[in-house]
């Protein structure tokens, strides 16, 4: 089913938990604007073959040479045609399931502390500076804050699918609306580096949220190919616009405020890899799979005066599906369900980096 049929929920998970720390609880002052120094693509690694599979001269999932139309390459993924999506289009905008008039008591919301000193001063040093840092804002909306390092008072930033809007739609009086509030103002957001966007459904590309997020945090946004059009059309620089394929790499150089009062800014860089994932795309009914889909990794790097120390990797799987094929037998025969075929490129990120320290997976399908 599209991921803008409701909300799901996400989990988070980490494999090395004393590098991990979630945030939880409370602040209220303005953001200030980032210093991304300089984004780059990262020098080929000698021997390393290319994870890009190809079809007749192009991508595999690449269905034409001018980059604007896509498809999953895998057996995994059964299209849906419009004839069986056209029917559940009244049902998606106009009903849903009966909400508890005491929702909010019974989902008692946790105002956001982003792992800082002082959660009421946004300029505060972060506790912890060493590990990862991650604040969840609901639905697919998480800010990532990656370990801090030496001399600077914290980590960078990214923030991914940021969707602070009451609906997910192209109208404001119909469509999926939110169950509860976002758990803080956009005004409340500490400082943000970079912002990423898995794809361009509108529960994870809100055009107020980016362009309220524009104005205040001037952030670098990074986004699968296709919708640079898009981010121009809603006033976003293209020299802060970096449009990716999968498997494509760039290396985000930041400065970040100093640990000392008054002394210089500290340099940090991270790579942003945009992996593949099993979904689709379009905001209307005709421009579906005109924009790529994709997954995200993030992966610090470590500074240049200890480069044995272990780089922080983390993923953001997006909107993503295991499969979308289906048995008549598989609720019942398990023997049936294993001989689906499942998406392959979850296995082949896996390979490729070696395990994250935390990843970001979505409960759905598609």
């Amino acid at each position: 089913m599209p991921s803008f049929r409701r909300f799901f929920s996400f989990s988070s998970f980490t494999l090395r938990s004393n590098r991990f720390q979630t945030s939880t609880r409370g602040i209220v002052t303005a953001a200030m604007a980032t210093a991304v120094l300089n984004v780059s693509t990262p020098a080929p690694v000698e021997g390393e073959t290319s994870m890009v599979v190809m079809k007749d001269g192009r991508p595999a999932h690449h269905l034409n040479d001018h980059k604007n139309s896509f498809h999953n390459p895998w057996k995994s993924f059964r299209k849906v045609p419009m004839t069986e999506m056209l029917p559940t289009i009244p049902k998606m905008l106009f009903s849903g399931p009966s909400i508890p008039k005491d929702i909010e008591t019974q989902l008692k919301q946790q105002v956001p502390t982003w792992g800082l000193t002082t959660p009421s001063n946004l300029s505060s040093p972060s506790k912890d500076p060493k590990k990862i840092k991650s604040t969840w804002l609901g639905h697919a909306c998480f800010l990532l804050e990656l370990p801090a390092p030496d001399g600077a008072e914290r980590g960078a930033r990214i923030l991914f699918d940021p969707v602070f809007s009451h609906r997910c739609s192209p109208f404001s009086f119909a469509g999926p609306a939110r169950y509860t509030d976002p758990p803080c103002k956009m005004s409340d957001l500490p400082p943000v580096d970079i912002i990423v966007i898995s794809h361009n459904h509108y529960d994870h590309l809100d055009t107020h949220t980016l362009t309220t997020l524009e104005k205040s945090h001037a952030p670098h946004i990074f986004a699968p190919l296709g919708n640079d059009a898009y981010f121009k059309s809603i006033g976003i620089p293209e020299d802060r616009t970096h449009i990716m394929d999968w498997w494509e790499a760039r290396d985000v150089k930041v400065a970040l405020p100093s640990s000392s009062s008054g002394g210089p800014t500290v340099e940090a860089t991270f790579t942003v890899s945009c992996t593949p994932c099993q979904h689709f795309t379009g905001r209307g009914i005709l421009d579906r799979f005109k924009t790529l889909w994709a997954s995200w990794v993030i992966e610090d790097r470590p500074a240049s005066t200890s480069p044995s120390a272990p780089g922080v990797k983390c993923y953001f799987a997006g909107d993503t599906g295991y499969r979308t094929v289906h048995s008549e037998k598989e609720d019942d025969d398990p023997v049936a369900l294993e001989k689906l075929p499942v998406c392959p490129e979850f296995k082949r990120i896996g390979e490729k980096f070696g395990g994250f320290d935390l990843a970001y997976i979505p409960i759905g399908f598609v």
